[in-house]
């Protein structure tokens, strides 16, 4: 399963939803679009306009979560 994270220096959510993910002991790439324009490409190619945004791939699927959706990612990682 790969994790990619759409975040920013200056967004709390996006510091939550990192901490989440790290206390989970849930490997995962930040993608910052602050520092790397690309990546706020990316989020506009996929036709997202909000931070965090996490991308999680697996080889049977793709989900994507819009902002910091605790129950959500509990649903997906620890059931």
């Amino acid at each position: 399963m790969r994790v990619s994270v759409y975040t920013s220096q200056s967004c709390g959510f996006c510091k939550r939803i990192k901490d989440w993910y790290l206390s989970q002991g849930i490997h995962f790439v930040e993608k910052d679009v602050q520092k790397n324009p690309l990546y706020k490409d990316e989020l506009l190619e996929l036709g997202v306009k909000g931070i965090p945004f996490s991308l999680i791939e697996s080889s049977e699927k793709t989900v994507e979560v819009l902002g910091f959706n605790k129950k959500e990612l509990e649903d997906l990682f620890l059931k």
